[in-house]
């Protein structure tokens, strides 16, 4: 049967389970026609071999006979004119179709066939069912007898021009944990190309490097006498530095070993593979994601590679410490816009952080309020990356819990340091007679100094807990009879129950207990 020349057109991405006999009609309406039509399906690459569609039955068999190349070509015959007629002729052993212009003869014929179709003027159309590839190409002989190439309609340029073959693209979401590198792929960017070919070493476990790599071409190349090698240049070779890559070739097999050890592990790649783990928990020790990785991919990494790799990690998770700080005006300015009236002091040194003090309006306003005369004052050390000491300041309020009052960051807890915290401490909560307030502390040495100085009328108590967590560390008997024995003499509330209480305490001990200053204790 040969093409007429009058129409060709290109359905793709079929879904074969929804195949119908209506789907058919659709595709024949979608192409414009409005007149009575027959419509036949090629059997095999044989042109001659066609079949007429006229129920379900023989769309599903037209399905069941899919080519190899998934493309299924349907042939469409239209009638315009009441005089066509269809004749049978039952001897026919061969099926043969031809289709013939008026212009030649005043009969068309299908001889040797079932069905033999006359009209005075027939158009045969193919319209080209795609079921799985992008593909299609038909040949048909025009006017000179020259044959034509028709294509569909994406692969062709406006004009109908030559045809544009189409490649496999690489999907970064779906392909990227088992890739597999083909000639003629095509990838967004060049970092996708290089994350693709990483990951491709990785999984199997080779270790290749790259030869070339600039904005014209990358060539990758297995160690050793290994053949294999890629080739990879950009699409549009007019502007290389941005737009899509292109694997142009793939020379050879993979001869050698596969390797234990390989340097396409990185610790930004398990950063960015395990990070999970360490969000999860972010204790995850180096020697767990060692074992991780040797379980998971079979590849030996170093305990420093882990280590890095974790640092990485928890820098991504918790954000970079030193760009942390750059933000801390912004953070005070909006605490001071959220809650007007709060102290927010934040101390440089040469440009560099030195100290912090923050106390929140509201926390004024409720000491003021509502909270006894009693200030508790202790220090902490910070673990963080830049380290330092944490200062605070709480109250009791009416419920006997705790108050928080203000907070600082400081360098170290000296008496420099308490002396500066306490000092904004009285400003805001406005002590200019320290007659009625108790400071309650522990023993260190800069804040035993720093309260007796900037608030000589208040009491100052020292924490019972610290002074045993004190004695423990210096004292050659400790345990529960220290701190009964402790806690006895500290609520003595007579000066002769106070001495009895401190010599059953020397004989507990053995130890000479004049050195503690009992006027402090709580």
């Amino acid at each position: 049967m040969k093409f007429t020349g009058k129409l060709v057109d290109h359905f793709d991405n079929l879904d074969v389970d929804t195949m119908s006999m209506l789907e058919v009609v659709s595709m024949v309406e979608k192409l414009g026609f409005v007149v009575t039509v027959n419509v036949f399906w090629q059997l095999s690459d044989n042109p001659l071999e066609v079949k007429k569609l006229i129920s379900d039955g023989d769309v599903l068999e037209m399905v069941k006979n899919v080519p190899s190349d998934h493309y299924l070509h349907i042939y469409i015959v239209e009638f315009e004119h009441p005089e066509t007629r269809i004749e049978s002729d039952s001897n026919s052993e061969d099926e043969e179709y031809e289709v013939e212009d008026e212009s030649s003869t005043d009969q068309s014929k299908f001889s040797d066939s079932e069905n033999e179709l006359v009209s005075s003027e027939d158009e045969i159309f193919n319209v080209n069912v795609g079921l799985d590839s992008d593909e299609v190409e038909v040949e048909s002989e025009n006017e000179s007898g020259q044959s034509d190439s028709l294509h569909s309609v994406d692969d062709s340029d406006s004009e109908g021009g030559t045809k544009k073959a189409r490649f496999p693209e690489f999907n970064r979401n779906s392909d990227l944990s088992n890739p597999r590198l083909n000639a003629g792929m095509i990838f967004a960017n060049k970092k996708i190309l290089k994350e693709a070919v990483r990951m491709y070493n990785i999984k199997n476990r080779y270790c290749v490097k790259f030869k070339r790599n600039d904005n014209k071409r990358i060539q990758i190349k297995c160690k050793g006498e290994c053949p294999w090698m890629l080739w990879a240049a950009p699409v549009n070779g007019e502007d290389p530095a941005t737009g899509s890559w292109q694997i142009r070739s793939v020379n050879g097999e993979h001869t050698c070993l596969r390797e234990f050890q390989n340097h396409n592990v990185t610790a930004k790649w398990l950063a960015e593979n395990y990070f999970s783990s360490f969000y999860v928990d972010p204790n995850f020790s180096h020697n767990s994601l060692k074992q991780a990785v040797h379980k998971d991919w079979g590849i030996h990494v170093p305990k420093t590679k882990c280590i890095r790799a974790k640092n990485l990690a928890i820098e991504n998770l918790n954000g970079n410490h030193k760009e942390q700080y750059a933000k801390l005006y912004a953070y005070l300015d909006e605490l001071r816009q959220s809650n007007p009236g709060t102290t927010t002091v934040c101390k440089l040194d040469e440009r560099k952080f030195e100290r912090l003090y923050i106390c929140m309006q509201a926390m004024k306003d409720g000491f003021k309020a509502g909270c006894r005369p009693i200030i508790g004052l202790d220090g902490c050390h910070l673990k963080g990356y830049y380290q330092g000491h944490l200062l605070a300041a709480v109250g009791i309020d009416a419920d006997d819990s705790i108050y928080p009052i203000s907070f600082a960051v400081v360098e170290s807890e000296n008496q420099s340091s308490w002396c500066w915290f306490l000092e904004l401490l009285a400003t805001d909560l406005e002590i200019e007679n320290s007659h009625s307030f108790t400071f309650m502390t522990d023993r260190q040495k800069g804040l035993m100094d720093a309260v007796p100085e900037l608030f000589p009328y208040s009491a100052h108590r020292t924490c019972v807990r610290h002074l045993y967590s004190n004695a423990k560390t210096s004292w050659v008997f400790t345990g529960k009879a220290l701190k009964d024995q402790l806690w006895k003499a500290a609520r003595a509330t007579y000066v002769t129950q106070f001495q009895s209480a401190m010599d059953e305490l020397k004989v507990t001990t053995y130890e000479n207990c004049s050195n503690l200053t009992t006027k402090l204790w709580k």
